[in-house]
């Protein structure tokens, strides 16, 4: 991510590039800026899956349930 910031200093608009491409094992392609790419990389890397964890339609649910519910906390009421 430094190197990325710093030639980002120099050249802003390597923050715009995109590439389109199937990331991290995806099968549907879509563009990705490099910043967000090494973002996500960095991100992925550094999680690690819970075997005691039974991902079903309704622990689903319920995650995005309570991802809407911080949003709208973060944003407020429209």
């Amino acid at each position: 991510m430094t190197g990325l910031v710093v030639r980002a200093l120099a050249r802003p608009d390597v923050a715009k590039v995109t590439i389109r491409m199937a990331a991290f094992g995806s099968s549907r392609e879509a563009d990705w800026t490099l910043v967000a790419h090494h973002l996500v990389g960095t991100l992925l890397g550094h999680l690690e899956p819970d075997p005691e964890v039974r991902w079903d339609a309704n622990r689903l649910k319920a995650g995005l349930d309570a991802f809407e519910a911080t949003v709208q906390a973060a944003i407020g009421p429209r």
